[in-house]
């Protein structure tokens, strides 16, 4: 019969702990994938429900063992035993332990590979992985082995072992605490420690379409859950924007450039996946590096988010003598931007369409709610607080906005980014209110992040009531403090 056979070259490994949910050697161990010892104990039961044959043989300090898992009713449950050839003995699973999350047969061959892998990194002894055939499966000595059955599914995997495990691929490019490799195939993926844990790939029974990726990644300070994939996309995707601000070779980012370009791969992932405002981490690298690479690789060219694509704009652009690169996600946008990228407004020159003053001393409450800010913030909105007035067809009113006027066309002076306040709406709102417009503008005015999507905004409104209430009491507070001191 053939076996994919994964050994390790060591002397003793305890059966008790093949046994024992839970315990593990590598808790901790920050060079290890495997911390929660459980995966070891899943994946054989995992295999007997697929009909894989599995066997441990090793050595201990009772002798050699080899041992399988049976399954045996127990008062009618279907329970798993384990089987040392001479004698069995009850576990504490059934056959239906990890039914709903060990599912495929790839988690079963990672799970030895990885441990494999991890004892390797803890004795340094080496591994190895071979596929066998054999009548009987024995114990060696100096080896501990696991024998899983080379089923037309595991020999699959295997033969695409590269796809699953980065260990023998070479990278094109190696940071501060990640590294990059040419994307194997069409899919995205990233790596922990040399395993797969995330994958774009399209799942069985969904509509999604899987995205490609500039690279494969090799994130070795990911939090993973007990199936070793990544616990958190936002961190996965954290992580990726630093790593891409901290390239310094030149032809790769332009390589990400000419591929942002292609019109086959624009639904790469870093495109499509970056959230709104992460670009603000990629702060203390050489952003300039990627403007050169940008103007050098795509001269008179500036980007644009798709979703503001218009004839007309493309239009004024080419009229300048500049083409369009669209960006699909607004979260990549702006690490481009802020990466010194010229973007559409650049070359256009961003126009407001509503009359503004920056005269406002003749609106008392808006004054009020300025100086309770600026006191309790201890922030200067001087001279960048001003009113505007919509156009009376306009169907939406917002509260305030934060814009970027750029030169004034008259005089040529800089005006640069105002807070402007909806004159006609202030009447109406409490003062608590006007606060928290003022503090929500400002965050955009300070930073350059933008609400993000609708959800966002929505739950960004709920924070803004509760800090405009928080300021003006407290502002208050101060107040009769002061009085009665």
């Amino acid at each position: 019969m053939k076996y994919i056979k994964i050994t390790n070259n060591v002397n003793e490994v305890s059966r008790l702990g093949l046994e024992k949910l839970g315990l593990s050697t590598k808790r901790d161990n920050d060079e290890t994938i495997g911390q929660f010892g459980s995966g070891i104990k899943f994946a054989p039961i995992a295999a007997i429900r697929k009909g894989i044959d599995w066997a441990f043989a090793g050595n201990d300090s009772r002798g050699q063992y080899v041992l399988k898992y049976v399954v045996k009713e127990d008062e009618g449950i279907p329970c798993i035993f384990y089987s040392y050839g001479d004698y069995e003995k009850p576990s504490s699973f059934t056959a239906d332990a990890g039914l709903l999350s060990w599912t495929d047969d790839f988690q079963i061959y990672r799970e030895v590979i990885s441990n494999a892998m991890d004892e390797d990194k803890l004795n340094g002894l080496g591994w190895s992985i071979d596929i066998v055939d054999i009548d009987t499966i024995k114990s060696i000595d100096g080896e501990f082995s696991v024998y899983i059955e080379a089923t037309d599914e595991m020999i699959k995997i295997h033969n695409d072992f590269d796809k699953y495990f980065c260990v023998k691929r070479t990278p094109i490019y190696v940071g501060k605490d990640f590294s990059i490799y040419k994307p194997y195939d069409s899919i995205f993926r990233v790596y922990t420690k040399g395993v797969m844990v995330f994958s774009d790939e399209k799942e069985s029974g969904s509509d999604h379409t899987p995205n490609r990726g500039f690279f494969d990644y090799e994130f070795n300070n990911l939090t993973l859950n007990e199936e070793r994939k990544v616990s958190s996309l936002w961190d996965m995707h954290y992580v990726m924007i630093r790593a891409l601000s901290g390239i310094t070779d030149v032809e790769i980012i332009k390589n990400i450039f000419r591929e942002m370009t292609n019109t086959n791969l624009l639904n790469c992932y870093e495109q499509d996946k970056i959230p709104d405002g992460m670009y603000s981490y990629g702060v203390g690298y050489n952003n300039t590096l990627w403007q050169e690479c940008f103007d050098s690789n795509l001269p008179k060219h500036v980007i644009i988010l798709e979703a503001e694509q218009s004839i007309n704009i493309e239009k004024t652009i080419n009229s300048k003598g500049y083409q369009s690169v669209p960006v699909i996600n607004e979260g990549f946008f702006n690490f481009l931007c802020d990466r010194g990228i010229k973007q559409v407004r650049t070359i256009l020159g961003e126009s407001f369409k509503y009359e503004y003053t920056l005269e406002i001393e003749d609106n008392e409450k808006l004054i009020e709610a300025i100086e309770i800010v600026e006191d309790v913030l201890d922030i200067d909105l001087d001279r960048i607080v001003g009113l505007y007035n919509e156009n009376e067809e306009d169907d939406i009113s917002a509260n305030g906005i934060t814009v970027n006027l750029g030169k004034d066309q008259n005089t040529g002076s800089d005006i640069g980014k105002l807070i402007l306040i909806n004159e006609s709406l202030i009447s109406q709102m409490s003062m608590q209110e006007l606060i928290s417009v003022l503090v929500h503008e400002w965050d955009h005015y300070s930073t350059g992040i933008g609400d993000g999507n609708n959800e966002g905004r929505m739950f960004r409104s709920l924070a803004d009531e509760k800090i405009g209430k928080m300021v003006y009491e407290l502002f208050k507070l101060k107040k009769h403090s002061s009085v009665t001191a």
